[in-house]
């Protein structure tokens, strides 16, 4: 029988409309609209293309966006410099450093420079602590954030569910473990390295794939009926790919979410939704 598509694409759309709504608002009464700077360190083509897909997103809500861009040999201290121009910038709602960055330079400390209310990715270790207290996070990452929401859109209660998270990495993995975790969920985290991987994910009710590897999962990872997340974005030359081996995983799995089109379209308006709160936040709830 297949699958079923787990897409995002309706969901984010009526997200979108919101928003659009909301920022239309904003600019009739105060005069001001949310803005969104996204920091790229050097010219990844993959971290390139998320941001003209930022931009697009924006443009159809209204929102400002801005590529702040620095050579790919720029120090920390000059990026450390930057990060704290936008921190102190007004009309900058919202912040994302956009990965990956080059190797002489560590992406965790970076994040400590992001002033946790901008932090609209929820990579800051402020964010992160109150996900992980579970005391209602001032902002939680938006991919992770986006596959939680697709979970909500299923007839399906998450409590007792075993859920298998393939990615231990600190935007995606380790938080939608944690969100999982808050669910209910009995959660085991793995991971590129883990040993007779296959036979754990076949155990999962949720399996959700975030490595970056294209078609690392194919059919035999899967349980059969699972919900299968991939959070897998991979730029080739014949377009964007995912960590499961499509067709091969639909033939198992009951749901499946497919790249592109699933958690991609989501994520980017939960980054606008951030943006508009912390937009609320500093210009609406004060006055």
């Amino acid at each position: 029988m297949g699958a079923q598509r787990l897409e995002g694409k309706a969901l984010a759309a009526r997200l979108r409309r919101e928003i659009k709504e909301t920022v239309a608002g904003w600019s009739q009464t105060c005069g001001k609209r949310p803005g969104i700077a996204a920091l790229l360190i050097g010219e990844d083509e993959s971290a390139l293309g998320y941001a003209r897909t930022q931009a697009r997103t924006c443009r159809r809500v209204g929102i400002q966006y801005e590529l702040a861009q620095l050579p790919e040999t720029s120090s920390a201290e000059a990026v450390k410099s930057r990060i704290l121009e936008l921190n102190g910038n007004p009309d900058v709602s919202g912040i994302i450093a956009l990965t990956p960055i080059p190797p002489h330079l560590e992406t965790l400390h970076l994040h400590h420079f992001l002033d946790p209310a901008k932090d609209i990715d929820g990579v800051h270790p402020a964010n992160l602590g109150q996900l992980t207290a579970d005391e209602g996070a001032y902002f939680t990452p938006a991919t992770p954030a986006a596959g939680m929401l697709l979970l909500d859109e299923l007839p399906l209660d998450l409590t007792g569910k075993h859920a298998v998270v393939v990615g231990r990495s600190s935007i995606v993995g380790k938080p939608l473990a944690l969100s999982l975790l808050h669910r209910h969920c009995t959660v085991t985290i793995a991971h590129s390295r883990t040993r007779a991987l296959a036979e754990l994910t076949a155990t999962a009710d949720i399996l959700c794939v975030a490595v970056g590897r294209p078609h690392m999962v194919n059919g035999d990872y899967v349980k059969s009926g699972a919900v299968v997340l991939d959070f897998g974005t991979t730029y080739l030359e014949t377009g964007v790919t995912g960590d499961c081996e499509p067709e091969s995983v639909a033939e198992v799995a009951g749901w499946l979410t497919p790249v592109p089109g699933g958690i991609g379209p989501l994520t980017n308006a939960l980054l606008m939704q951030n943006a508009c709160r912390s937009f609320a936040r500093e210009h609406v709830e004060q006055n």
